[in-house]
């Protein structure tokens, strides 16, 4: 048993106490994951912050809720859009002023 607790540990000759072989390469690899987890995190956050913005401006039906993300930039484009909309999902019992009222 001697032997193999030999292999195992280093003993510091400055304090005299032991030590794991490989636990300075364990304490730099448990940085480095933090490290690389915090960055992770970060971005994750970053990326949500921005989805969030964008669902929150999209225009959302008001009668069935649906929201509408990736727009075009041209206003006559999203009016002809959400006209779809209109026409496919609610063409009998409502028009483009009930459903987007701020778009009509």
């Amino acid at each position: 048993f001697g032997s193999r607790l030999g292999s195992q540990t280093a003993v510091s000759e400055k304090s005299g106490e032991s030590t794991m072989a490989r636990g300075l390469a364990k304490q730099q690899s448990q940085q480095k994951g933090a490290e690389r987890n915090a960055q992770q995190k970060a971005k994750a956050k970053a990326k949500e912050g921005k989805k969030a913005d964008h669902t929150l401006t999209a225009p959302k039906c008001k009668i069935c809720m649906q929201p509408f993300v990736n727009m075009p930039k041209d206003q006559g484009a999203i009016t002809q859009r959400l006209q779809e909309h209109v026409d496919a999902k609610h063409a009998k019992s409502h028009t483009l002023a009930q459903c987007f009222p701020e778009y009509a």
